[in-house]
Order: C-alpha cells, then structure tokens, then sequence
C-alpha cells in the first residue's frame, strides 16, 4: 500500500488466432474493508487516471473486455463504460465479464457493450462472443451451461463418457 505500485499488470492485450486484438482491463468494486498490506483505488478515480486513458488511446484494439468484480447490475460499471467511451467513442465493442453476486445474468448496456456474470463456484460455465465487424450495434450471444459433466459434453457436441478423462474415470469409480 505504501509504495503506490499496482499489484500485477494494470492491463493487457490479447491477440487472437485471427489477428483480434482484446485489451483487457480487471476492475474491483470500491472495497472500503480492505486489509492495510493494499489500496482499492476508487473505479471513478481509475477511469480518470493518466494511465487509464493513456492504455485505451495508445492500444489499437478491435473491442475491449472488462474482468469486473463487481456486480453485472451495479451502476460502477456504467462509470467503467463512460471512461471507456469518453476516450474510445460510442463504437468500440465492450464486454464486462463480471462476478460478485454470484448470480446469473446479462445485459446490454448500449449498442456496442454489454455486462455478463455467470453465476458462482463453477455452477455455470458461461460463454460469450460477438462480431467486431458492425457498424450501427453489435449482437452479443451469451450461453449459459451448467457445470455438470453432461451439460459440459452436450455443449462440446460430446458424450459425458467422452468427456471423461483417464483420472475422471479412476474418481467415478
């Protein structure tokens, strides 16, 4: 806490088989009861920092993704998004992959962005994609599979027999 350095990276760009390019942002709700060792900065002080805009003006990527723990609901992630937009305009695609209510649920928070939490403790697997390509509003498809082996194989176009790997096996028996 004292030194003021970011614990791990403040973001990242992944670069997809094809040439995509996700910049990649992790947020956490404004936790106050932290323990002394950190500091939780502030999400309306974070998307005002120099090194916040200075990440989305300085990346060229084709959509941003955002690793929120915080609720997929809560109004800090319409304060993300307008950081977001306030520096990369209305049409950069953004997805918010968040988690703390351990619910499900999905929604869109304008043309080009949408929140999404998956649930709790490996309950659900969730997947989203979207096509970077539009123009006036992207389509975002979101799935939610249950985490059991036979909804996990059916997702996959498997069996849950197929699924099983030789450990698996040895535990189920």
């Amino acid at each position: 806490a004292d030194s003021g350095e970011p614990v791990g990276s403040r973001f990242t760009t992944l670069t997809g088989e094809y040439g995509t390019k996700l910049l990649v942002f992790g947020f956490l709700y404004n936790m106050h009861d932290h323990c002394d060792a950190v500091r939780v900065e502030d999400v309306a002080n974070t998307v005002a920092a120099d090194w916040f805009t200075a990440a989305l003006r300085e990346n060229e990527a084709d959509a941003i993704v955002v690793l929120a723990h915080i609720d997929y609901r809560d109004d800090l992630i319409t304060t993300i998004l307008e950081g977001i937009r306030a520096v990369v305009g209305e049409n950069m695609p953004v997805q918010f992959l968040c988690g703390h209510t351990h619910t499900r649920g999905w929604q869109r928070m304008d043309n080009f962005s949408s929140s999404y939490e998956a649930g709790a403790k490996l309950n659900t697997v969730g997947f989203i994609s979207f096509d970077t390509t539009s123009n006036d509003q992207i389509w975002f498809e979101h799935v939610d599979i249950d985490g059991n082996t036979a909804h996990l194989a059916g997702a996959g176009n498997s069996t849950t027999p197929e699924l099983l790997m030789p450990a698996g096996k040895a535990v189920n028996t």
